[in-house]
């Protein structure tokens, strides 16, 4: 399957971390940005609704990658192929992008959704769902 939605513009991406590192610097006196924002999902992950994973659709298995790399065990399941497909250049960019993505889902899904069109040619839709972060009754 072509994966041709729900990417996001490079050149706007990269304006995008220079503007959250502007703001991080300034409000937290932080120069280490990128930490600062993987914490924020660690922390959103910790607390808000137990499926929030699904909130950042097919780049949530690019996030759960960089979340790992800092120390983060949240399991083993992956899907590589949409990993390396829908993350950016950096660890940042990806996190930016999965941000992205978060914004436009709380303000078109309904909450739970995870199902995704990625093929805008053939309509074919997507399936996230990580067993690691599913809870099971």
């Amino acid at each position: 399957m072509p994966f041709t939605e729900y990417k996001f513009d490079p050149e706007k991406i990269r304006a995008r971390v220079q503007e959250v590192a502007a703001n991080i610097q300034k409000n937290f006196a932080k120069d280490d940005y990128e930490a600062h924002v993987v914490e924020v999902f660690k922390e959103r992950l910790r607390t808000e609704e137990p499926l929030a994973y699904r909130w950042y659709g097919p780049y949530w298995w690019a996030v759960k990658d960089v979340l790992k790399k800092h120390g983060a065990d949240l399991g083993a399941d992956t899907d590589t192929s949409i990993a390396s497909e829908y993350r950016g250049e950096s660890d940042i960019e990806t996190l930016i992008m999965a941000d992205e993505f978060r914004n436009l889902y709380l303000a078109s899904y309904i909450l739970g959704t995870n199902s995704f069109m990625l093929d805008g040619e053939s309509g074919e839709t997507w399936t996230l769902k990580d067993k690691d972060m599913e809870k099971e009754d």
